[in-house]
């Protein structure tokens, strides 16, 4: 082959790598964002104090499992996570947004 041939292989090997770099930085955000969905599903169930302490035993092992995706985001560098985050600020803040008000919505029922 000539050596054009493998310059040109390798930069799409290298193109490749980094798409699906991207991609998974992406998938963790988009799998963050799915677990905080999650959580506000979880406090949407609470009807009362029984079921607020039933709901947040599941939440601090939701809890835990967003802890790991964070540090995994945490763990890309600074400017990958950015960029995941900043793909998906919409989603984001939407499901952040929900999470808070299902949150006080919960804290309400089982207050009584």
């Amino acid at each position: 082959m000539s050596r054009s041939v493998w310059c040109g292989c390798g930069i799409l090997v290298l193109a490749v790598m980094v798409g699906c770099g991207g991609g998974n930085d992406d998938k963790l955000m988009k799998d963050q964002i799915a677990v905080l969905e999650q959580i506000a599903a979880t406090w949407d169930k609470v009807t009362d104090k029984a079921s607020f302490a039933a709901a947040d035993a599941e939440v601090r092992i939701l809890n835990e499992k967003a802890g790991k995706l964070a540090k995994e985001l945490n763990d890309l560098g600074k400017e990958r996570a950015d960029a995941a985050m900043a793909t998906n600020k919409t989603e984001f803040d939407l499901a952040m947004t929900r999470l808070s008000a299902a949150k006080e919505k919960a804290r309400k029922k089982a207050s009584g």
